[in-house]
Order: C-alpha cells, then sequence, then structure tokens
C-alpha cells in the first residue's frame, strides 16, 4: 500500500515541478520583452536629456543622424547652408574696400588743400579740417567692417 500512496504523491511533485518550469519559463519571456520598452503611466519618463541647441539660424542642408541614435561630443549632426554667410563675409570684404578706399581718397585730398595761397588761407584751413574729419571718419569705417569680417 505504501507504493500506491507514493505515486499519487510522486505525480503532485512533477505536475508542480512542471508548472513552476512553465510558470518561470514565462516569466522569463515576459521579462525579455518588457525590457527594452519604456512604459509610464503619468506621461513622464526619467532619463538622461541632452538640450541641442544652434548657435544661429540657418537652412538645414543634411541631418547625419537618425533618431535615438547614440552620438559622441563634437560629432557633426547637420549641415548647414553657406551661402547667406558666405554672402555676408562678401560684402563685409566690399565694406572694407570701399572704407578703405575712402580713407585713401581722403587721406590724398589733404595735402592738396592744405598748399593753397595764403589768401585763401581761412578756407583752405576750414577745408583741410573738413579733409582731416573724412580721414578718420574713412578710417573708422575701415575699423568698422574689418571688425564685421572678424565675426
Amino acid at each position: 500500500m505504501r507504493e500506491s500512496a507514493n505515486k499519487p504523491r510522486s505525480r503532485i511533485i512533477l505536475v508542480l515541478l512542471i508548472a513552476v518550469l512553465i510558470f518561470g519559463g514565462a516569466a522569463f519571456g515576459a521579462w525579455l520583452y518588457f525590457a527594452g520598452t519604456e512604459s509610464t503611466d503619468d506621461a513622464q519618463v526619467d532619463g538622461h536629456i541632452n538640450p541641442v541647441n544652434a548657435r544661429v539660424g540657418e537652412i538645414v542642408k543634411a541631418v547625419n543622424v537618425k533618431e535615438n541614435q547614440h552620438v559622441d561630443a563634437g560629432a557633426v549632426l547637420v549641415q548647414l547652408d553657406t551661402r547667406d554667410f558666405e554672402l555676408a563675409i562678401a560684402r563685409a570684404e566690399a565694406d572694407v574696400a570701399d572704407a578703405e578706399a575712402n580713407y585713401q581718397a581722403a587721406k590724398a585730398g589733404l595735402p592738396v588743400v592744405s598748399t593753397q595761397s595764403g589768401s585763401r588761407l581761412s578756407s583752405s584751413q576750414a577745408s583741410i579740417v573738413r579733409a582731416q574729419g573724412g580721414v578718420e571718419a574713412a578710417q573708422r569705417d575701415v575699423d568698422a567692417a574689418k571688425a564685421r569680417v572678424q565675426l
């Protein structure tokens, strides 16, 4: 009789062992499935957020990364259209050349005005002062244009 009493007991243990293995396998499968996803019940996710800000506002020519791609520090994320910058540099260089030409013209006109005859001395002195003012203004224009080019 003892043997017949052990059979139901061993069957119960065997059924329980199989049930534990099935439950453990299902739990492991669920863990694998849900481990790579984020879930939230309050629409907030904890994570590392790194803001990306541009120094200039321009037209984007190409995007070199995909969404959620890992990027290293210093990597080029986007390429901007540089035509506006090149135009601004060309305009600033033209302003520099124009200011230098005005400066040279004002500087060249200064000795001619200062060598006039004594009868027109007072008008010559006024012309000298105006020419010196023109030279100073042209020099300021040159300095300002050079500063715009360096930006």
